[in-house]
């Protein structure tokens, strides 16, 4: 029996000796947050042509397919003009320059509304218009000084929207003819 004590003792004295497990901590991890990311705006006062150049989609025109048509221009004495469409069916959209005014003279056939949007990959502005003329249209004029014109229209490239209202945008591929009448106008201008 003496035995069987001391062999008990010796496994008690075992079993301290043998080394103890810590407990594991609990597996926590970071809450996300639940926040949109910061929006960073774009630098103030940027310099005259220092206006952003990462061109952008234009989600109003994805999948509207492109007008049928091709870019003419003319200059008929009162300015030049770049006309856009078909030769049977004329014109769907045209820019021009009105020498004796200055101003950029935008027309979008077909449509009337009281105002036009034109949507490029480097930006978009809207314009007061008007309809005019017994077939229907809409005209808007603005100064050629107006630096949008320069800096993001006549850079555009790829397809431009051009929307009356809240319609569906009439869709043109993006042409040189546009800055050559851009610069046409302020050149005019210059002179005066």
């Amino acid at each position: 029996m003496r035995h069987a004590i001391l062999l008990t003792l010796l496994l008690a004295a075992c079993a301290d000796e043998a080394p103890k497990q810590e407990p594991t901590p609990p597996v926590t991890t970071a809450p996300r947050s639940t926040a949109p990311p910061e929006r960073v705006a774009p630098p103030e006062n940027l310099p005259r042509g220092g206006v952003v150049t990462e061109l952008l989609p234009i989600p109003e025109i994805e999948g509207l397919p492109t007008a049928p048509g091709s870019w003419v221009e003319r200059d008929g004495g009162e300015g030049l003009v770049a006309l856009y469409g078909q030769p049977r069916s004329g014109a769907v959209f045209s820019i021009r320059c009105d020498r004796s005014t200055g101003d950029i003279v935008i027309r979008r056939s077909g449509e009337r509304g009281a105002d036009v949007t034109l949507l490029t990959d480097r930006g978009t502005n809207l314009f007061g218009a008007l309809s005019t003329g017994e077939q229907p249209a809409t005209t808007a004029r603005f100064r050629a000084t107006f630096p949008w014109f320069e800096d993001t229209l006549a850079k555009a490239e790829g397809r431009i929207g051009v929307r009356v209202e809240k319609g569906v945008p009439l869709v043109i591929p993006a042409h040189p003819a546009i800055g050559r009448v851009l610069a046409d106008c302020t050149r005019w201008q210059s002179r005066g």
